[in-house]
């Protein structure tokens, strides 16, 4: 009796099996068109399945676009997200789908409506139409979609200035770096950096925000847009929040060469009641006009500036200005014993970059090697080596530094710097055995 019921059982079970096959093949082949049934085969739970269709797909170039549309629009969630990105892969000739992908950024899953518009973005200028569909997506709870819709609005240039509110709006959102959130703000601040000057009040205004993440990629954005909105930035010179006259400071700094009509008003900031916007105005005008004289004097009043922010600003202008600075070599070898671990870096850093010429701070940098933190130890090593022959006192203490210290990179560093120094501030090629 029991052998009987198990036939029956195991009968039914086959049937039951047999008949899904039946119903999957009826699936993929009851539609005519070859291409659309390869195109179903995205959607399928089977891997091997998925990647053949994907793979079988991508052979056909753009032939394959009718029946990625057709996919996109179908029932199947995964099948609809990777045909979208199929579409994506073919660029502007995909442009007969931007209908479908439009439709796509509604889709209720997060995935769909990602891939879309991500589409859309590779798509390009052919798919403008969509712009009020990507605007309304900036306000999607999905972050990843909210970056793929920034991403795509950056692709239609200046057709895309009924955004900038709304862009403004995800760069705002909270999150720190660590968080999901920083991409679609990072999105959003890059394109806003190619929507024009139309876009440079609101970015200014944000100049002065609490939030870093906010100001840095406003800060970013503007100085990608160039002279044209120089004029905005010297009206924000004159402003009364200090951190955004700091930062437009720096901001035209970015711009270089072409901010040369602002230095008469960056010369006045240098004497701003802020210290921040002194070493920020300085420092733009060396990269601006690359004239050391003038801005050497705040540059240095600033490594001994107790405002936070101040001195890291003016010991990093000063690595900048490499040889340039070589007249503040004393003020700079003096920053070495600070408490802040970056400062110390950063002057160590300015030594090196002074070259032969900073031979005098040999001593202070030996001891610099020395320091409980690997940043140091490695910006006083490569230091060190950019000095060269004028470095030979050195020599002992690298030399043991490869043998003993805990780094690898430093370890590293501190043979590349036996080899300039030996060979007269040009690294000689490593040994196989060194």
């Amino acid at each position: 009796m029991d052998t009987k019921r198990f036939k029956l059982k195991f009968g039914l079970t086959g049937l039951l099996a047999f008949t899904a096959i039946c119903a999957m093949v009826f699936w993929l082949f009851r539609e005519p068109d070859p291409n659309i049934r390869l195109a179903r085969g995205l959607g399928s739970q089977n891997q091997e399945v998925r990647i053949r269709a994907i793979n079988e797909l991508r052979l056909l170039g753009p032939n394959a676009i009718p029946a990625l549309i057709h996919e996109v629009e179908g029932t199947n969630a995964l099948g609809r997200e990777i045909a979208a990105w199929l579409l994506g892969e073919h660029g502007a000739k995909a442009a007969l789908a931007e209908s479908a992908l439009r439709k796509a950024l509604k889709d209720k899953h997060p995935e769909v409506r990602a891939m879309a518009a991500k589409a859309l973005s590779r798509i390009g200028a052919e798919a403008r139409d969509s712009i009020p569909d990507l605007i309304l997506v900036l306000k999607d709870t999905n972050p990843s979609v909210r970056q793929h819709a920034a991403d795509a609005l950056a692709e239609f240039g200046t057709d895309a200035v009924d955004a900038i509110p709304s862009l403004v709006a995800v760069l705002k959102m909270p999150g720190n770096e660590d968080s999901e959130e920083i991409l679609p703000r990072r999105s959003a601040g890059k394109t806003l950096s190619v929507l024009g000057p139309e876009s440079a009040d609101e970015l200014i205004a944000l100049l002065g925000s609490e939030d870093t993440i906010v100001h840095s990629l406003s800060v970013d954005a503007l100085g990608k847009m160039g002279k044209t909105i120089v004029p905005q930035l010297v009206e924000a010179l004159a402003g009364e929040n200090a951190q955004a006259r700091s930062r437009a400071a720096q901001v035209l700094g970015r711009i270089g060469s072409g901010a040369s009509d602002a230095v008469s008003v960056l010369n006045k900031a240098m004497s701003d009641e802020n210290g921040l916007v002194r070493v920020r105005a300085a420092e733009a005008i060396w990269k601006i006009t690359k004239e050391a004289d003038e801005v050497l004097p705040v540059l240095v009043a600033g490594l001994s500036d107790k405002t936070d922010g101040v001195l890291i600003i003016a010991i990093t202008a000063l690595r900048e200005m490499g040889s340039a600075a070589k007249p503040a070599l004393a003020a700079v070898q003096s920053t070495l014993k600070s408490e802040e671990m970056g400062v110390r870096s950063e002057a160590a850093a300015a030594l090196g970059r002074m070259g032969q010429a900073a031979a005098e701070a040999v001593p202070a940098l030996i001891e610099a090697l020395s320091d409980g933190e690997f940043e140091v130890r490695r910006a006083a090593v490569d230091a060190l080596g950019r000095i060269g022959s004028g470095a030979t006192d050195a020599l002992p203490v690298l030399k043991k530094m490869q043998e003993d210290e805990l780094n690898l990179a430093v370890r590293r560093a501190a043979g590349g710097a036996v080899r300039q120094i030996e060979s007269g501030g040009e690294e000689r090629p490593r040994r196989r055995n060194e």
